[in-house]
């Protein structure tokens, strides 16, 4: 099996579990939820501010958009990946499909926590389609700087070759 092939077969699987991940914690109850981020929360606070001199409803606010931001960076950056594993000429084709795929799980991971006890909002796309842009361009950079280094080791090869 081509290096391609199996490398998009990663990425694919990857997506996939990151997905089910984000999915899964969409169906927690707000008591679930609460629990899980406050547990969380309580850790770092415990390394940041052993003192306690932290506002925690603020402390807590902020790990919970971070939670949402850190599941959708890791979706697009699996995303894009699996993209790239494919890449040809039509690489801003493979990045804005990885974006759209990302926005589509984030209105439906919205959509899944309407139907708990848990609040849907808009803003919460936004920062998870923010989180899967991020993920997005920094393995599309990647991606981009992995070919060049691969092109200029090619042609170093060539010339080496030819002399």
């Amino acid at each position: 099996m081509k290096k391609t092939h199996i490398r998009f077969i990663i990425f694919a699987v990857l997506s996939i579990l990151v997905l089910i991940f984000i999915f899964y914690n969409s169906t927690r109850t707000g008591e679930q939820s609460n629990e899980t981020s406050l547990g969380l929360m309580d850790f770092i606070l415990s390394i940041i501010d052993p003192q306690g001199k932290l506002d925690t409803k603020i402390v807590h606010f902020v790990v919970r958009k971070a939670a949402h931001f850190a599941e959708f960076f890791a979706f697009g950056l699996c995303l894009c990946g699996m993209a790239l594993a494919v890449l040809d000429d039509t690489e801003r084709f493979y990045a804005s499909f990885s974006l759209l795929v990302a926005l589509f799980a984030a209105v439906i991971d919205e959509l899944i926590q309407s139907f708990t006890s848990r609040t849907s909002s808009v803003k919460d796309v936004l920062l998870d389609f923010a989180g899967s842009f991020t993920g997005v361009i920094i393995a599309f950079l990647i991606g981009k700087i992995r070919r060049s280094h691969k092109a200029k080791a090619k042609n170093n090869n060539k010339k080496s070759l030819s002399q």
